[in-house]
């Protein structure tokens, strides 16, 4: 028998005794001690003997399961919503060690309250010998950094350990992610001598200001040593990175999903293989890796990228490429750009298009960035029509013939304006994935199967990006300005 939301002994089932039968139950009303609900739901609770899946939105509910109850669960989700209980944090581990039949766990952080790394370890080494999965959300990995964590048991030992961050959450630095695996994975009696997966699905942002010394890094390399597998999600190139310290992650934590330069990727370049583990004989050396892509070989790719997404008046896109020997001269000096960019978001505003996302105060112009070397220049409008009436603009100033407004793009002398689908950012990815998949020609070469061939054809990669920090930064733009 089922039974969702309200409390079971308060319905008129109760009479007849049926909800003695319950194996699930949802409970989603909080419990307010000292009630009559409380005193009925005591009684209750305890002869719920065939109980055995549990879901609650407040913790103080697991004061009051029976043993005999609590020992035949094989499922418990709590969640708790907006009512704010007493922190039972302290307590959980005694009462999760009760339920020696659970098979899956799944809980939330409560109400402004994380979950911290000491209280996974607690849960963890908690756990009884029956439990298979457990999952634990809003935990508080570091100041300011919330993850999920995954951990999956057989025979009273992890056979998986995950460390999830929910989309928009902050990453960590190498130092944040040791000292959390050392206090909430690392002391557990769960740990058995080898760990067969270590899943890092989170981003690791690296820079040559990280401080990953001491303590904390020696025992993130005693635990990676015992891992059969490690898996990193995305690794990060922060402002002040450089080549030899993303290589050295790699090193350790292997090869990720994909990597993210943020000054000029939306999603990054991902990777469909594995660095190979290092080989007692590394056989015969690699070919040699060409040099690094220049930046001006890069960047035209870049532009020829964005302009083959022209798109059509009537697309939703907000994007404009401006492009041309004729645009050289504007991109040289910042201060005369930024004005220009002012004066086309002021002929957007004029020309009053609807807006598809209103606001009180539209930036016309989002956002824009440079590429002088190309001669080019890649905006974001607010949406669409604000980007039709870019296009009317960037000609009306350039001295371009007007053109028909049917058309989406418009070639006169040395200057071409068109709106597009892809960002510049966009197109950085797309290029730089071409290129290491062997898709275009100018790359670093085929997969080598060795892992310092592979890690050859990665220094390629990353010089390649190292030589696009010198590009102009994006520019982000606020109403007003």
């Amino acid at each position: 028998m089922r039974i969702r939301r309200g409390p079971p002994w308060a319905s008129s089932a109760s009479c007849a005794g049926t909800w003695r039968n319950i194996e699930t139950l949802e409970l989603d009303s909080p419990l307010a001690e000292d009630s009559v609900e409380w005193q009925m739901g005591r009684l209750a609770l305890a002869q719920l003997r065939k109980l055995k899946h549990l879901t609650l939105t407040d913790y103080a509910w697991l004061r009051e399961l029976d043993k005999a109850v609590a020992s035949g669960l094989e499922s418990l989700t709590v969640a708790p919503n907006y009512h704010r209980t007493a922190p039972i944090a302290d307590e959980l581990p005694e009462i999760i060690a009760s339920m020696t039949s659970l098979k899956t766990l799944t809980l939330s952080g409560e109400v402004e309250e994380d979950f911290s790394p000491e209280t996974v370890l607690q849960l963890m080494d908690a756990a009884p010998t029956s439990l298979e999965r457990m999952t634990l959300r809003h935990v508080e990995a570091a100041e300011g950094v919330e993850v999920i964590v995954i951990c999956q048991f057989s025979d009273g030992l992890l056979t998986s350990f995950k460390v999830e961050s929910p989309y928009g959450e902050e990453p960590f630095t190498p130092h944040e992610l040791s000292a959390f695996l050392a206090q909430a994975l690392l002391p557990s009696r769960m740990l058995g001598p080898r760990l067969p997966l270590l899943d890092l699905d989170t981003q690791l942002s690296i820079s040559d200001n990280d401080d990953d010394g001491g303590a904390a890094a020696g025992a993130m390399g005693a635990l990676l040593a015992r891992c059969d597998e490690v898996k990193l999600g995305t690794l990060g190139l922060a402002q002040g990175w450089s080549v030899e310290v993303a290589l050295e992650a790699v090193r350790r934590y292997g090869l990720p999903g994909c990597i993210y330069h943020g000054a000029t990727a939306w999603a990054g370049v991902c990777f469909q293989h594995k660095l190979p583990p290092p080989a007692a004989d590394p056989g015969p050396a690699p070919p040699p890796v060409p040099p690094p892509l220049p930046l001006a070989a890069v960047v035209e790719r870049v532009v020829q990228r964005v302009a083959g997404s022209a798109s059509d008046p009537e697309s939703q896109s907000r994007h404009l490429l401006v492009r041309g020997p004729g645009m050289r001269a504007l991109l040289s000096a910042h201060t005369v750009l930024r004005a220009w960019i002012g004066q086309v978001a002021e002929l957007i505003e004029e020309s009053s298009p609807v807006l598809e996302h209103p606001c009180d105060n539209p930036c016309y112009v989002r956002r824009y960035r440079a590429l002088p070397s190309a001669g080019a220049l890649v905006l974001e409008c607010w949406d669409g029509p604000s980007a039709q009436a870019g296009v009317r603009a960037a000609r009306e100033l350039l001295g371009l013939r007007p053109g028909g407004e049917e058309e989406g793009d418009e070639v006169c002398g040395a200057v071409e304006v068109l709106r597009t689908h892809r960002s510049a950012e966009m197109a950085f990815d797309k290029v730089l994935q071409a290129l290491w998949d062997g898709a275009e020609e100018g790359g670093p070469g085929p997969a080598t199967g060795s892992r310092e061939g592979e890690l050859a054809r990665l220094r390629w990669l990353l010089e390649t990006w190292e030589g696009l920090d010198r590009l102009p930064l994006e520019v982000v733009l606020e109403a007003g300005d």
